[in-house]
């Protein structure tokens, strides 16, 4: 989302320092009596004195501004991942959540006959940790993530999913 931020900000400035200039540059030749630079003014205005509230094109571009503002809004009050999680350490310590994760994943594959694991890491140190393997590596998986999240100093009120899928064989 933060990207989505990012470039969102950036063609608003974009937008409203051009707008600015345009504005700027249209009310010093109005000023000076000049020819319009952009935007023929005089045909500007009397469209605009033709167009009422209930028209159609204002009623289109209201609905069609609403819908961008509620889609805004929602984007941004939906929750995200955290970028980092608390640990045990300090209160000021933290661990990046996807350097967790693939340290999570790193555990995961090292152990013999597993394959192709995933994590996901929340807040409150809720883990999602997918894997390929064997049925009886489950209880090894599970060591291996716990004695992980140890090793990261993770709170003990964590929680934590693991998904097993069964290898398939091909012969």
């Amino acid at each position: 989302m933060r990207a989505f931020n990012r470039l969102a900000s950036l063609v608003l400035g974009l937008l409203l320092v051009a707008g600015g200039v345009l504005l700027a540059a249209e009310a010093i030749m109005v000023l000076l009596n000049r020819p319009p630079v952009l935007v023929p003014l005089s045909s500007w205005y009397d469209w605009l004195r033709s167009v009422t509230l209930n028209g159609a094109v204002v009623l289109a571009v209201a609905v069609v501004l609403a819908v961008l503002g509620l889609v805004l809004l929602v984007a941004q009050l939906r929750p995200w991942r955290p970028v980092r999680v608390p640990v045990t350490v300090d209160d000021n310590w933290y661990v990046q959540r996807r350097g967790a994760e693939h340290g999570l994943v790193r555990a995961v594959d090292d152990v013999p006959g597993v394959t192709g694991a995933k994590a996901k890491v929340g807040k409150r140190w809720r883990c999602r940790v997918w894997a390929t393997g064997d049925a009886d590596s489950r209880a090894d998986v599970d060591a291996a993530i716990d004695e992980e999240l140890n090793r990261m100093s993770v709170p003990d009120g964590r929680r934590v999913r693991v998904k097993m899928a069964r290898l398939r064989r091909v012969t």
